[in-house]
């Protein structure tokens, strides 16, 4: 992997992403790998990345790369250098611990670990981020809950921060009003 400097990483993975639209279709061919949070795992991102990595497999990260481990800044830059050595088989979708410059939430050890410049860079590259991937034998991944949409592609027009923003990456179900940790929107 080539190194470079987080303002490079960030401005070439930017461009890539930009051409990603929020919903993103996969072909029928291959295999894809779905990888849940890692946060900060990057021993897990790697572990992931040696055993499939491979054409015409895709490896598709849910979201959630950063805060709760050890390494959260190591685990992101590796991703994103992947991605940008292999931008049509590495996908990072969206999930909440990259919206905390939309949606503030606690504890953010990897956010509150990073100067408010970094803050800035890394936030303003998460907001590119993919929402969902859908297969064309059915498959629909995200990070959270579905949103209310009336069709799927309405997935690229979603405003960060918005209510089906909050489904996507998100996604705490509730039983009842007493459970106040959650969202209200049921099963």
């Amino acid at each position: 992997m080539i190194e470079m400097n987080l303002e490079e990483l960030v401005d070439k993975a930017s461009k890539i992403l930009e051409k990603e639209p929020r919903l993103i279709h996969f072909p029928s061919q291959g295999k894809v790998v779905f990888v849940g949070d890692t946060h900060g795992d990057l021993d897990a991102s790697q572990q992931v990345i040696q055993r499939y990595l491979k054409k015409p497999n895709r490896i598709v990260f849910l979201g959630d790369y950063v805060d709760r481990g050890s390494y959260s800044e190591e685990n992101i830059q590796y991703l994103l250098e992947l991605k940008l050595e292999h931008p049509e088989e590495v996908f990072l979708l969206a999930g909440n611990h990259e919206g905390f410059m939309v949606k503030e939430f606690y504890p953010a050890n990897f956010w509150t670990s990073i100067s408010f410049e970094e803050r800035e860079k890394y936030g303003l590259l998460f907001s590119k981020f993919p929402f969902s991937i859908a297969t064309q034998n059915g498959i629909l991944a995200l990070h959270g809950a579905l949103p209310d949409l009336k069709s799927l592609e309405e997935m690229n027009w979603i405003e960060l921060g918005d209510g089906n923003w909050d489904r996507i990456v998100w996604g705490d179900f509730v039983e009842n009003e007493m459970d106040i940790l959650g969202d209200l929107w049921g099963r």
